[in-house]
């Protein structure tokens, strides 16, 4: 739950304390791969144009889940998407806020690739969903020293704001 709170304090950029009561958005899950398929067409059907979304993956032999969020809807037109409000993250599946990484996008012009194949992510390849490629480009860091990595599972969530 402490990531949930994490998460939450980066996409509205701030450091304050949340308490559960008051955390401002609700978590819709539109896809988990291990119940619904880790396929492009699946990505396609659950999660096009859903608006700020938060994708988050679970890496095969590792306890580190590595993420990203666009505040954006994905559609697949095959072009960058501009956002200065997106980032990518990591950090231990226990919680262990010291090795945790957040890395927002320098430059939000190339922000978020929205592919028609399977090159879905963040920045020219910092955080690639389907490729499985994270690479430090339009990031400002690293979130895994590795190119490359395996996926047990993934998630993706819709961030909708609570009405007040």
């Amino acid at each position: 739950m402490d990531h949930i709170y994490q998460i939450v304090h980066w996409i509205d950029k701030n450091q304050g304390e949340v308490s559960l009561k008051l955390v401002p958005y609700e978590f819709k899950l539109l896809l988990r791969g291990s119940r619904d398929g880790f396929g492009i067409d699946t990505f396609g059907k659950r999660c096009y144009n859903k608006r700020a979304t938060l994708i988050i993956i679970k890496l095969k032999d590792d306890d580190k889940i590595i993420g990203g969020y666009n505040p954006l809807s994905w559609r697949g037109a095959s072009k960058y998407l501009s956002t200065n409000d997106s980032f990518i993250f990591s950090f231990q599946s226990t919680l262990n806020l010291s090795s945790t990484v957040l890395s927002r996008v320098k430059n939000g012009k190339n922000a978020i690739y929205d592919s028609a194949y399977d090159k879905h992510g963040f920045g020219d390849g910092d955080l690639r969903i389907f490729d499985k490629v994270c690479d430090l480009k339009e990031y400002e860091k690293r979130i895994i020293k590795n190119d490359s990595f395996e996926i047990e599972d993934y998630e993706v969530f819709q961030i909708v704001k609570k009405n007040t």
